[in-house]
């Protein structure tokens, strides 16, 4: 008998099985066996977005080209894999950042001083920048778009020059519409806690020399980038052999309902072929195939996108499928392209380079993938992942693999100056890519929790609440499954 079933089989729902079975095997979920645990996937393999391919000699990552080693959650899920010892570290390269502006490449200094000697911004630019520490802080603690905040902290050049590209890079998102609160939450606190940028960072940079550490930029922590000898879907594909679960793929979860007496319904279609990022997620039940199946169980984890979650509660719990459903996620598209090093004459040492929209050009930014992973491409080789679409292209959801390789390979010419055919080109497109956690996220998110407070055995989890990197999803993998260890004591004392 099945006491949990996770709905998604990414690294969210892969990552919160692992750490149940970890669990079990401590004692913490008494009568429970890992083959009570059941993951479903809709699409006919398991890894989500966290894939890679190998093809030649060439490893291409389908989403995350890796994760930063700032979060203690996920070193702690790769030695608990033993996946210590095939950790690849990117080169100092990695460090390096340009911004493809006033048609051309420029290097991002990382020292204050030197991007204030740097073209990237005007004089005025430069000025406005400068006078951040006279900016009063805004203490009402209502939400605000990232734009907005920006601009009244740093100015409207700043915003179109260099936030709104970094948030293209990141989110793919609209710095207009994204909230701050749910964004850049740690970018919020320093102006809540120090009443500025300025202040804040030099407040943590004192209190990281105290620690005998690095500090950080004020986005976040800082850290370095890793990924695996075999690429960052090895983390995914090591997650399934070790996680205990019984695993379902090709099986498109159509409702989750209550049953009463604390039990739970998931009903399924199954041999569905969709691949993952293509399934259609709107809520409308009637375009839905209808279920083949289903398993009942204690406890259900929705680790897919909030949207697949919604269309599955709306026949029973509307107000609640309505948080999840206001979760949109904004369409992206991931080109790679190989090279032979002899045809490639464009710059290629560094991370990479973001485009602000104000270009006028269709990508988003290019990775140097061969530059700071060089295993990544053969010997010889150089390796490019382009990234084309985003909540302000929702255009690019409909682009056929030729028409988004065209893209890229114009836009390489136009930004680097490569006009020589690839020997690779792969296309990975995601309908529905990377959520965009709209203004009001965080207001949502506590109305959703208090929603699940009343639904015990529910559970919410993945990339479309508390952060989209493969970190916040192993970090929340580990407290998702606290929370089911909670919830089943909870039974056991009420049974």
């Amino acid at each position: 008998m099945a006491r949990l079933a996770i709905v998604g089989g990414g690294v969210a729902g892969l990552a919160t099985a692992f750490c149940v079975r970890r669990r079990i095997e401590a004692g913490q979920l008494p009568g429970w066996a890992p083959g009570d645990v059941v993951v479903i996937e809709a699409a006919p393999r398991l890894g989500g977005f966290c894939v890679t391919e190998r093809a030649d000699g060439w490893l291409l990552d389908w989403g995350p080209n890796g994760f930063l080693d700032n979060e203690p959650a996920t070193l702690r899920l790769v030695d608990e894999l033993g996946l210590r010892a095939s950790l690849r570290r990117a080169t100092d390269a990695a460090g390096d950042r340009y911004l493809f502006l006033r048609g051309r490449l420029r290097p991002i200094p990382m020292r204050p001083g030197a991007f204030l000697r740097s073209d990237l911004l005007s004089l005025r630019g430069k000025l406005r920048l400068a006078c951040e520490p006279l900016v009063p802080a805004k203490r009402d603690g209502a939400d605000e778009s990232v734009a907005s905040f920006a601009r009244r902290r740093v100015g409207d050049e700043f915003v179109s020059t260099l936030l709104d590209p970094m948030i293209s890079g990141v989110y793919a998102g609209d710095v207009e519409r994204l909230s701050l609160q749910g964004a850049l939450p740690k970018m919020e606190a320093l102006e809540r806690e120090h009443g500025g940028l300025v202040r804040g960072m030099l407040a943590r940079r004192r209190q990281a020399r105290r620690e005998g550490r690095a500090a950080a930029g004020p986005g976040g922590p800082g850290g370095v980038l890793h990924t695996f000898t075999d690429g960052i879907g090895a983390l995914t594909e090591r997650l399934a052999r070790e996680c205990g679960a019984a695993l379902m793929t090709g099986c498109r979860v159509m409702a989750v309902r209550p049953r009463g007496a604390g039990r739970w319904r998931v009903e399924y279609a199954a041999d569905q072929t969709a691949g993952a990022g293509t399934r259609d997620t709107t809520p409308e039940r009637d375009a839905r195939p209808a279920a083949t199946g289903a398993v009942e169980v204690d406890q259900v984890v929705l680790a897919c996108p909030a949207r697949e979650a919604a269309a599955a509660l709306a026949a029973w719990d509307e107000a609640l499928a309505a948080l999840l459903r206001a979760v949109e996620p904004a369409p992206i598209a991931v080109v790679s392209l190989g090279y032979d090093a002899a045809a490639f004459d464009g710059p290629r040492d560094g991370f990479g380079f973001l485009i602000p929209r104000k270009e006028g050009i269709r990508t988003l930014g290019v990775l140097w993938t061969s530059s700071f992973f060089p295993f990544q491409a053969p010997p010889g080789k150089v390796l490019l992942r382009v990234m084309i679409g985003g909540a302000r292209d929702p255009g690019s959801a409909g682009l056929t693999d030729g028409e988004a390789s065209r893209r890229a390979l114009a836009d390489v010419a136009r930004t680097m100056g490569v006009r020589a055919e690839p020997e690779l080109v792969r296309v990975f497109r995601y309908r529905e890519g990377i959520p965009q956690y709209a203004l009001g996220h965080r207001r949502r998110l506590l109305s959703l929790a208090e929603r699940l407070v009343g639904l015990p055995g529910l559970h919410a989890t993945g990339n479309s609440y508390r952060g989209i990197s493969v970190n916040h999803c192993v970090k929340d993998a580990y407290e998702t499954a606290g929370r089911i260890v909670a919830a089943a004591g909870r039974e056991g004392v009420g049974a």
